[in-house]
């Protein structure tokens, strides 16, 4: 792993070409193919074997995914159907369960999983669905749990009841 000393060692690769999309509203990771770097579209929704699919739409301008740094900086996610501007459901544990899964689906590529994942953001619009979302929580990670923070917000797209936006080890930079 990267020595932890200072902004230098966490950022040398910020503006590589591998770490950011030259394109704004052309969201790209980073994959292994045929033994190179290579960019792939994250909103392709599985139509070819060297592509992921992405739990958002493809109409939103943003990046659901950016490495940089050694990190895998992941968007908020909600638990939204996948590809679908709609809720799994109105259950606070239901929309935590596919958030952590949509978290998966783009970790993966990277090589990457929830033991990968170092900080967790959750907005909440109702604290009380704190201990709801720690039964949730317990199932997808194990000891030790990343470092995690927890607001109540006033109101989610979607009229969602949780989004969780995380920070990622890319463990291709652990070397």
């Amino acid at each position: 792993m990267r020595p932890l000393g200072g902004a230098r060692s966490y950022y040398p690769t910020l503006f590589s070409k591998n770490a950011i999309s030259p394109h704004l509203f052309t969201p790209i990771a980073y994959t292994s193919i045929r033994g190179g770097l290579g960019p792939i579209d994250v909103h392709s929704q599985g139509r070819d074997r060297n592509r992921m699919s992405s739990p958002l739409p493809s109409h939103l301008p943003f990046s659901p995914c950016t490495p940089a740094g050694g990190f895998l900086f992941l968007s908020g996610m909600l638990g939204n159907r996948p590809g679908e501007m709609a809720l799994v459901s109105a259950d606070v544990e239901a929309q935590t369960r596919q958030a952590i899964e949509h978290i998966q689906t783009l970790l993966a590529p990277y090589g990457a999983g929830l033991a990968q994942v170092v900080k967790a953001t959750l907005y909440l619009t109702d604290l009380e669905d704190w201990d709801a979302v720690n039964r949730v929580w317990v199932e997808c990670f194990k000891q030790p749990y990343p470092s995690r923070t927890a607001v109540q917000v006033a109101k989610l797209k979607l009229e969602a009841r949780i989004e969780i936006d995380i920070i990622a080890l890319d463990p291709r930079e652990a070397q």
